[in-house]
């Protein structure tokens, strides 16, 4: 993991669209807890946003604007199968966050 600072903050990227919300909650919340506890300031969407009316790209438009004020990304595991993950990566890439991978838990400053 990459060093913190007390205000290090991690964007979390994952597949949530098409899948079930519940089970969604629980695996960022899962994930929000275990970096919490490396000592990272965790910005999760799914808590952030938590409206199930809202259509995508409201949504989108919400996380987009999320991650830039962010340090770093980390991408879940399912990222890949995610369009708006894929974007969030793509903004996090634009705007040279550090990039945390869950799969290989690697990082990467570069594409």
């Amino acid at each position: 993991m990459a060093t913190k600072t007390p205000t290090f903050k991690v964007y979390l990227a994952g597949k949530v669209t098409g899948e079930d919300f519940n089970a969604v909650k629980a695996k960022f919340a899962k994930k929000q807890k275990e970096l919490e506890a490396l000592g990272y300031k965790v910005i999760n969407p799914v808590t952030a946003i938590d409206n199930l009316n809202l259509n995508w790209t409201r949504a989108m438009k919400r996380c987009i604007d999320m991650v830039p004020k962010c340090d770093a990304i980390y991408l879940m595991a399912d990222w890949k199968k995610s369009t708006g993950a894929k974007i969030e990566y793509l903004v996090a890439d634009k705007f040279g966050l550090l990039k945390l991978f869950e799969e290989t838990n690697e990082r990467a400053n570069c594409k």
